[in-house]
């Protein structure tokens, strides 16, 4: 059964430390891997399904918006120095809702969009661990 609660308020947390994001801008791509889905005769008009998933498709996808501060801009430069190894996790106690994300690097070359309503869209790549 669905859980009638949706995910709205999720704590990222990068390298064990809690991470201010933008309301409404979390996203995850669980890492499941594309599924190849085709079909093969087997004689008489009958056939069979074959399902196969591509492992190299594989990979863990973690958006999120900061505000761009000073701070901001160090974690992100720690982030990036600290590429392969980072630990994303994504949790929402009122749901239950727990992913994590290991050897994760900032996968885009991130915009610090400067102003009163600057931010910076990091995406984190990396290995999915609750798959």
């Amino acid at each position: 059964m669905v859980g009638t609660k949706g995910i709205s308020e999720a704590i990222i947390e990068v390298n064990d430390e809690i991470i201010s994001n933008k309301s409404n801008s979390v996203e995850v791509k669980h890492g499941f891997g594309e599924v190849s889905i085709d079909s093969q005769s087997v004689g008489g008009g009958g056939s069979e399904i074959i399902t196969t998933r591509d492992g190299e498709t594989r990979v863990a996808v973690v958006k999120i918006t900061v505000r761009t501060t000073a701070i901001s801009s160090k974690l992100l430069a720690s982030w990036d120095q600290n590429f392969g190894s980072n630990v994303v996790r994504v949790s929402d106690q009122e749901s239950d809702f727990s992913f994590v994300m290991t050897n994760a690097s900032v996968a885009n070359d991130p915009a610090m969009s400067m102003g009163s309503d600057g931010n910076i869209e990091v995406e984190f790549k990396g290995s999915p661990e609750n798959t």
